[in-house]
């Protein structure tokens, strides 16, 4: 028998290696297939029953087993079509052999998939492949950059992916980016049509909800600044001409020339003559009225409520007893002394003077300047012209020192009252009132706005651009919004609301008001034409996009990645998909990358495992062990063939 199990163990591996041999010649053939997964043959013994006691052996056998490495990775390779597909990692799409759904749901990595004549995804087997249906809401939070919404859980919950039917689509300005520079050194004279000047303009094309483009034209015109104004109110006796005047400006006193003559007019002249010489050029004086003096802050700042104006007269101070008198004998004169303690004889300068109760004036003094003694003669003057009516200014002397008014009386009696003198003309103003509260607009705008083909909504106060000392925007901006009331034609939408980005506040972008040029860096707007469909694309998120000429683009499906938890346990079908099983277990359907799932990776093929050089290594040691086999048939046969003959 061992001859006959010998021949037995030889068929056998003849079998064996005819199935080894198929296996290798089913890789070979399908090593261009896409997503093709490689087999192997792997042998096992046929063993008989031996008796171990006698030490008997008998042969028995071989037989192949076949094995498909389903869930082993193959290698990508890059493609121009946008709807070829591969997965870098776990999972398989899943396709259905009719478009209606209507058929069985099985499971590819093949994912060479076009656009059939019915806008299907099909791939070159046949199957269609399938995806969740993306609402509305999930468009658009996929659009705002949350990809995750897969929410379908079962196969029934998916159909074949289809991009017939999606027309052209407009889309409605709804927000516009704005970058430019207004720059600093224009002035509202400069910008503001009120005041006969340009403003600075810039143009946004927008689109209505019909896709029309009408260009919005927006100006910027420089608010010119409310001037601060207070008021002084003259008083008193009068302005002599050659006095100076001294004023104090937000703290800072100045002292004018001396007035050229006096009237406010001159007072005015004075004043602005000292400010330009000190570079003050934002503040000014007027004289309104014959009686009132304004000083105008043109930048609008408060002017300080202790601000003042007074002509510098000359004062004299005293009397001071500078010698007792005595009437004797011997006789001492008395003698009071006047200092001057303020201001300057200036010609024209009258003085009031009292002795001994008798009130007098020296009229008009003359010099070029005058000097003490020319006061003290023309007061000797007045004393002399009035002793015939006043006995007590019989003794009365008038002298004068460098800067000092003597009063004397030479029969040594006493001055009494005392002696008084003090300049004629005793000119004040009152404090300031402020007649006209400034407002600082050194940095505001104003923006008004047109639109072709349509009417905008009044801007009312949200119409303004503040800008901080730095030159970026404020966020006391108004200027936010804009509203088209109504198109004139066309019968696009009306209440569309224009949403304006002019930049971060405190930041440096969008509007600035810079020490450069004026220039425009920036003006964007989401709105769009009425675009064509053009075309699908696929990310690695498996979310399908359908694209529009007009740059539109939107989500129209999630395609959905299957995983087994035994993927080689699957089925394998013609048409290189696979069947669940109860050894690959139940499917589930993940987001791709989430999980076991691996990422989709768009334009791209899946090569076949297949080893070409393996197989025809396997080929080659195939052949042989089948050459093997056959030997030890034609061994066996001529032994039987000897024992045949033994007989005869």
């Amino acid at each position: 028998m061992s001859v006959l199990g010998a021949l037995f163990s030889g068929v056998s591996g003849l079998g064996a290696e005819s199935q080894a041999l198929s296996v290798i010649s089913d890789n070979i053939a399908n090593s261009n297939t896409t997503a093709f997964k490689a087999s192997v043959a792997n042998f096992s013994t046929l063993v008989t029953a031996t008796n171990i006691s006698t030490g008997g052996f008998q042969p028995g056998g071989v037989v192949a087993h076949s094995a498909t490495q389903i869930a082993q990775q193959g290698l990508l390779q890059s493609t121009s079509s946008n709807t070829d597909l591969a997965i870098s990692g776990g999972g398989f799409f899943v396709v259905n052999n009719t478009a209606n759904d209507t058929g069985a749901f099985t499971f590819t990595r093949a994912g060479g998939f076009i656009v059939d004549a019915n806008g299907d995804l099909k791939n070159g087997d046949g199957f269609f492949l399938q995806g969740q249906k993306l609402t509305p809401n999930e468009a658009a939070a996929i659009a705002a950059g949350n990809t995750n919404q897969l929410t379908a859980t079962a196969l029934n919950n998916l159909q074949t992916i289809n991009v017939n039917g999606l027309s052209g689509s407009a889309k409605a300005t709804q927000n516009i980016t704005l970058a430019a520079n207004l720059p600093a050194s224009d002035t509202a004279a400069s910008t503001n049509p009120a005041l006969g000047g340009n403003p600075r303009t810039m143009t946004v094309p927008v689109f209505d909800s019909q896709g029309t483009e009408h260009d919005l034209t927006l100006s910027f015109s420089r608010v010119p600044s409310i001037p601060a104004i207070q008021t002084f109110t003259l008083g008193g006796t009068g302005l002599t001409a050659g006095h100076p005047v001294q004023f104090t400006l937000n703290g800072q006193t100045f002292n004018t020339a001396p007035l050229a003559g006096n009237t406010t007019a001159a007072v005015v002249s004075a004043i602005n003559t000292t400010l330009q010489a000190n570079n003050i050029t934002t503040i000014t004086a007027a004289a309104p009225t014959g009686t009132t003096i304004t000083f105008t802050d043109s930048t609008g700042t408060a002017l300080n409520a202790s601000d003042s104006i007074a002509e510098i007269i000359p004062t004299f101070a005293g009397p001071a007893a500078t010698q007792a008198g005595s009437a004797g004998p011997p006789v001492v004169p008395t003698i009071d002394t006047f200092t001057l303690s303020a201001g300057a004889l200036t010609a024209g300068d009258v003085f009031n003077f009292s002795v001994n109760g008798v009130a007098l004036s020296t009229g008009a003094i003359a010099g070029s300047p005058p000097t003490m003694a020319t006061l003290a003669g023309a007061m000797q003057a007045a004393v002399n012209a009035a002793k015939g009516a006043n006995p007590s200014l019989a003794n009365i002397t008038i002298g004068s020192g460098a800067n000092t008014i003597t009063v004397t009386d030479t029969g040594g009696a006493a001055l009494n009252p005392a002696p008084t003198l003090a300049d004629a003309n005793v000119p004040t103003f009152s404090a300031p009132a402020n007649t006209q509260a400034g407002t600082t607009n050194a940095n505001i705008w104003t923006a008004s706005a047109s639109i072709a083909g349509g009417i905008l909504a009044p801007l009312g106060s949200n119409n303004t651009v503040i800008f901080n000392p730095d030159g970026t925007i404020n966020a006391g901006t108004t200027l936010t919004q804009l509203t088209v009331q109504s198109w004139t034609g066309g019968g696009a939408a009306p209440g569309q609301v224009l949403n304006l980005n002019l930049g971060t506040a405190n930041q440096p972008n969008g509007l600035t008001q810079f020490g450069s040029a004026f220039a425009v860096s920036e003006v964007n707007q989401d709105g769009l034409h009425f675009g064509n469909f053009t075309g699908v694309t696929i990310d690695q998120n498996g979310i399908v996009t359908a694209n529009f000429d007009n740059g539109l683009k939107q989500a129209i499906y999630l395609i959905p990645i299957a995983t087994f938890p035994n993927p080689n346990a699957l089925a394998a079908q013609s048409g290189n998909v696979y069947l669940q099983t109860n050894d690959s277990g139940s499917f589930l359907l993940r987001q791709a990358g989430e999980g076991a799932a691996g990422q989709i990776a768009p334009s791209s093929l899946e090569n076949s495992t297949v080893d070409i050089a393996q197989e025809f290594s396997n080929l080659i040691i195939t052949q042989r062990a089948y050459e093997a086999n056959t030997k030890i048939i034609t061994t066996a046969d001529e032994m039987l063939q000897s024992l045949l003959q033994a007989k005869q």
